[in-house]
């Protein structure tokens, strides 16, 4: 996003007619739509990609509460969208531990629900083939195996439960995934592994 957020969807706005793919990348802070926009008006839209890290809590918290409703929004077209084929969405947080991750609260946000309905209604969006959420997790130290294997599952286990409408439609391939990083930079003593 720009510095100018209201400039921005301005200018969405006014090449939507010719637009086919739409980058969106943020840190920490959301910006909230126009209420008058939404992705029914980007009429040639085929790959709509989603972007946002957090670089610290409040960062994390931001992305947390207000990203599903955005989103909800953006989809929330009243005509067809007859080119769209991909959704990409992709979370980019920093954890101070694994006890710190609390996806769960984060995939039961209300807005993820409607956005499911919207996504799997086939006739407004015929040509959706693949939507991806992937979630990168960093943390300040690395973790056993098992507990990575267990938090990864948890994790795409409640991406899953968080679109049952869209797992339900044939068409559309759902990839969430989830990947533990160790910030070796901030790790003081591999040592201690």
């Amino acid at each position: 996003m720009t510095p100018c957020p209201e400039r921005t969807w301005h200018i969405l706005g006014m090449a939507a007619s010719s637009l086919t793919e739409i980058h969106i990348d943020h840190t920490d802070e959301v910006v909230g739509l126009p209420e008058n926009f939404n992705l029914g008006s980007v009429h040639n839209l085929k790959v709509f990609k989603y972007s946002c890290r957090s670089s610290n809590q409040d960062g994390y918290h931001n992305i947390k509460e207000s990203t599903p409703s955005i989103l909800f929004h953006l989809f929330h077209v009243p005509k067809p969208m007859e080119n769209l084929k991909t959704i990409g969405i992709q979370f980019n947080l920093e954890e101070n531990s694994l006890d710190d991750i609390v996806l769960g609260k984060f995939t039961d946000h209300h807005g993820w629900t409607l956005l499911d309905i919207d996504l799997s209604k086939t006739s407004h969006f015929p040509s959706l083939l693949q939507f991806g959420i992937d979630i990168a997790i960093t943390l300040p130290y690395p973790v056993k195996q098992y507990a990575s294997r267990n938090c990864i599952k948890k994790s795409n286990d409640d991406l899953k439960s968080s679109f049952p409408h869209v797992l339900a439609t044939e068409s559309i391939s759902f990839c969430p995934t989830t990947t533990l990083l160790v910030d070796w930079d901030s790790y003081s003593d591999p040592m201690e592994v």
